[in-house]
C-alpha cells in the first residue's frame, strides 16, 4: 500500500504496523532513537505513535513499539474495553453463524477472549489472502506460452473480496469506525506532517 492513504482509520493502523514489521524485522531497532538516521522509518514510527494513542490507548506505551505492536495484532486492547461497545458486532457475528449448516449450542455470552480469537484468526487469514493477491505482482511482461497460468490465477485473484473481513477488523479496532484526514491528525493528534511517500522515494 502507499503509506499515505487519503483516509486514515483503525484499519490503516493495522496495515501500517504490518508494513513496518515486514521491512524492519529487528525488534531491537523499533525505537525512535534508533530510527532517527533513517527518515522514512522514523516518520513511520512517529505516525504509528500517533495512531496507537488514538485508536488503542489501552495498550499504548511511549516508544515501546514492540509491546504496542504485539498488543494490537493480538487483540490485547480488548481486555481493557467495555464489551457493551461491541453489541452491534456480536449481533452481526451471530447472524453470520446462523447462516451456517451446523450451529453448536451457545452456552455463554460473548466475552473478550472469543472476540480476540475471531479478530486474530481473521487477521491471519487476511494476511494469507494478501499473499495470494500478490502472486502475480512484479510481472510487467510475459511471453505467450507462460501467460495461461497468470490468466487463470488472476481470474481468482480478481474475485477475492476482503470487505467483510476489513469491516470487522476495523470495527473491532475502532467501534465508531472513525475516518480522519491527515490534516486532522496533524492538527489534533501530533501526527507528523512529513510527506512519507516522497521520503520513501528519496531513500529507495
Amino acid at each position: 500500500m502507499r503509506f499515505e492513504p487519503a483516509e486514515i482509520t483503525g484499519l490503516v493502523l493495522l496495515q501500517k504496523i504490518q508494513s513496518f514489521i515486514s521491512v524492519n524485522s529487528d525488534q531491537a531497532s523499533w525505537t525512535l532513537a534508533k530510527q532517527r538516521q533513517h527518515p522514512p522509518s522514523y516518520v513511520k514510527l512517529k505516525q504509528l505513535d500517533s495512531l496507537l494513542k488514538l485508536f488503542t490507548p489501552e495498550v499504548y506505551e511511549k516508544d515501546n513499539f514492540s509491546h504496542c505492536f504485539d498488543a494490537v495484532l493480538n487483540g490485547k486492547f480488548l481486555l481493557s474495553r467495555d464489551l457493551s461497545t461491541y453489541s452491534e458486532i456480536f449481533a452481526r457475528m451471530e447472524a453470520e453463524i446462523a447462516s451456517q449448516p451446523y450451529i453448536p449450542e451457545k452456552h455463554t455470552d460473548w466475552d473478550e477472549f472469543s472476540l480476540m480469537h475471531n479478530f486474530c484468526d481473521l487477521l491471519r487469514f487476511r494476511n494469507s489472502i494478501e499473499m495470494v493477491r500478490s502472486h502475480n505482482s512484479g510481472i510487467a511482461e510475459i511471453s505467450y506460452h507462460y501467460l495461461y497460468s497468470v490468466a487463470v490465477s488472476e481470474e481468482f485473484i480478481r474475485a477475492l473480496n476482503l470487505k467483510k473481513i476489513d469491516d470487522f477488523l476495523w470495527k473491532v479496532i475502532d467501534p465508531e469506525q472513525r475516518i480522519f484526514t491527515k490534516e486532522q491528525l496533524v492538527a489534533d493528534h501530533a501526527y507528523p506532517d512529513d510527506d512519507l511517500d516522497e521520503l520513501l522515494l528519496d531513500w529507495w
